[in-house]
Parts: structure tokens; sequence; C-alpha cells
């Protein structure tokens, strides 16, 4: 691991996310740190990938981001609507299997990628959980970025199409 090679990738990280952030993408600063890293890559930039502790460390922070927003009304308002969120949340995992299975009879990708590439999370958190699998996690990520690429460009056009 050269200590160079990973500044240099922050660095394009750190651009590209900036970039993102300022343009008011949705997600602009992930998307753009994605896109900085990747077109640098692709330019033949010698970049170098981050050691796999630095997962641990991420998935602790993103832990801690979603349980510092959990409080006592939180719990309240989920108490008050327990069964439709369990319904919604065993519908979302059946839903995601589904599209997985599709995805891997299509694709011939393994059951992990599959699961975590139709999974409707984040795509920072389903690669992320996806790290500790047997999931081939560029795939994961591609899917995911179509995902949301679609999901941003459709979104004005259908508000517009309901808002008349």
């Amino acid at each position: 691991m050269e200590s160079g090679k990973i500044l240099l990738t922050l660095g394009f990280a750190l651009l590209g996310g900036t970039v993102g952030h300022f343009l008011k993408i949705p997600a602009g600063v992930m998307i753009g740190s994605m896109a900085g890293v990747a077109v640098a890559n692709i330019g033949g930039i010698p970049l170098e990938k981050f050691p796999n502790w630095t997962f641990f460390i991420l998935q602790v922070i993103l832990g801690a981001s979603l349980g510092i927003q959990i409080n006592r009304s939180t719990v309240m308002e989920i108490k008050s609507a327990w069964a439709p969120s369990l319904l919604i949340a065993v519908m979302t995992i059946v839903f995601a299997i589904g599209v997985g299975w599709m995805i891997g009879k299509v694709t011939g990708w393994n059951g992990m990628t599959s699961f975590f590439a139709a999974a409707p999370g984040g795509a920072t958190d389903m690669v992320l959980l996806a790290h500790g699998t047997d999931a081939d996690i560029p795939k994961v990520l591609a899917l995911h970025m179509v995902r949301l690429a679609t999901v941003i460009l459709s979104i004005p056009i259908i508000l517009k199409f309901f808002a008349r």
C-alpha cells in the first residue's frame, strides 16, 4: 500500500465530492467522489484501493450517524406504527430477494451480488454491507448508480406530470 497513492485517491475524491456538492446534485458528495476517482482511474492515474480496515471504520461511522438519530420520540413513533413498519420491511426484503433472483438469472451473477444490487438501500449502505460477503462490489455499485441516476433524472419529470 502506497500512502502517496492513497492521498492522491482521496484528493480526487475530495475534488469530485466538492464539485458534486456545489452543483447541488442529490447525494452529490458521494456521487462526485465516485466520479472523480473513477475518471482518474479510467484516465490511468495510479490510484490505490483503501485497506480493508477502513471499511470497518466507515461502518462504525455510518452506524453511529444512524443511531444518533434514534431518540425517545422515534421509538414512540415506531411503537404506534409497528404493523405497517413490519409489513414494509417484510415486503422490501421479499421484493429485494425476488429482484435479486431475477438479476442472478439474467446476468449469471452470484446470489450475494444480485441481492445487494437489488436491495433498496442507499448505494453506500449496500456496498458497506456487501463488503464482508462474496458479493462483487463494483457490480453492486454499478446497479445502484444506474438506479440512482434513473431516480434523479425521472423524479422531476414525474413531479411535473402530477403537479398539473
